[in-house]
């Protein structure tokens, strides 16, 4: 329930507020989802093009959220007898960004306060207005009650945002990107939008081995309650990041596309492993499961699945025979691509809503 502000109080409150606007004006920030002007580097100068940036534009969003601080009635979670405590939401218009200069933009949930949350990681090349707009995310999850939080990378030498995962090849270097995110995730439970206790981190390509990454340290440990890894860009070198006598167990749900010719499927483009190969190492190392990839069950014509046997916590991997190199399930492609038919975002939010599923499945 919105609640009315005296002109003082208002102000007051806009002083102290974290990222929170002080006025409504337009900037110049994330692009309107109908934009589809976007700027992709070929392949061959091993840019990852699965959300390259888009050409900027002085509208404002038509997901971004109302610059007001709104109070939410407690409300009862889907899967759960208790209920929730009203909570103030400082709801940002612009992009929050961190004391050490991190961007990032925040759509909190209309109807409930703090949220469950997921976390959208993008890709290398990428920034968070272009994850946002191809992932086609932000409504349902906002509509559905639940808030997402798309972070901002380090620069790189072609443009845009990457994280370092370690990989050999699109992964940034020379910075600290876990310790980055717990400071971007600090910035957004700080607003009172986002339920710390139910955060579901995801990304795509470099993103999703950088949440690989963050699932394996100790600095992290116990802040996610689910993972879900989209096309992700995993070689050896991020692999290292996991180690079984560390390893807090988590659910996993890895989602990859057999035309993907970035990373590749079942070969692998060099440094990165053929898929099946990384995601038995990756099983293993975090939820301690046997090393033996099981037969995948068909889903439908396009998608099987791969529900690993014995592990510590659930622990799949949905293979989408028209799958590419970007987000399944979207309207549209990076760069053209035939996103696929496996609706990702549906299964997405269904388990930030639910306490009790760790999986996507």
């Amino acid at each position: 329930m919105r609640l009315g502000l005296s002109a003082a109080l208002a102000f007051a409150l806009a002083t102290v507020l974290t990222g929170c606007a002080a006025d409504t004006s337009p900037v110049a920030s994330p692009s309107t989802p109908d934009d589809t002007r976007v700027s992709v580097l070929p392949l061959a100068r091993s840019v990852d093009t699965a959300d390259r940036t888009p050409a900027p534009t002085t509208a404002q969003s038509t997901t971004a959220a109302p610059t007001t601080s709104t109070t939410v009635a407690a409300t009862v979670e889907q899967g759960s007898t208790a209920s929730r405590p009203t909570a103030t939401c400082a709801r940002p218009a612009k992009p929050l960004t961190t004391p050490s200069g991190r961007h990032l933009i925040l759509r909190p949930a209309a109807s409930r306060s703090p949220a469950p949350t997921i976390i959208v990681m993008h890709g290398y090349t990428g920034t968070p207005q272009a994850i946002e707009k191809f992932s086609e995310l932000t409504h349902l999850a906002n509509v559905d009650g639940v808030a997402v939080m798309y972070p901002e990378g380090t620069p790189t030498a072609t443009g845009g945002f990457g994280w370092n995962s370690g990989a050999g090849l699109f992964s940034t270097s020379g910075t600290d990107d876990v310790e980055a995110l717990s400071e971007i995730i600090d910035v957004a439970v700080g607003t009172g939008c986002v339920d710390r206790q139910r955060m579901v981190i995801s990304g795509e390509s470099n993103g999703a081995g950088m949440a690989l990454v963050a699932l394996c340290d100790a600095r992290l440990e116990n802040t996610f309650a689910a993972a879900v890894l989209v096309i992700p860009a995993v070689d050896d070198a991020v692999l290292a990041h996991c180690s079984p006598s560390n390893a807090v167990p988590i659910g996993v749900s890895v989602v990859v596309g057999e035309l993907d010719q970035t990373v590749g499927f079942a070969d692998g483009r060099p440094p990165f492993l053929p898929a099946e190969q990384w995601f038995e190492t990756m099983a293993s190392a975090v939820n301690h499961c046997p090393p033996q990839v099981p037969p995948p069950n068909q889903i439908d014509a396009f998608v099987e699945r791969l529900d690993m046997s014995g592990c510590a916590a659930c622990t799949e991997m949905f293979e989408i025979a028209d799958g590419t190199h970007t987000w399944p399930g979207s309207s549209r492609g990076t760069g053209g691509q035939t996103p696929g038919t496996f609706a990702l975002n549906r299964r997405l939010v269904d388990l930030a809503l639910h306490p009790d599923q760790t999986c996507l499945a």
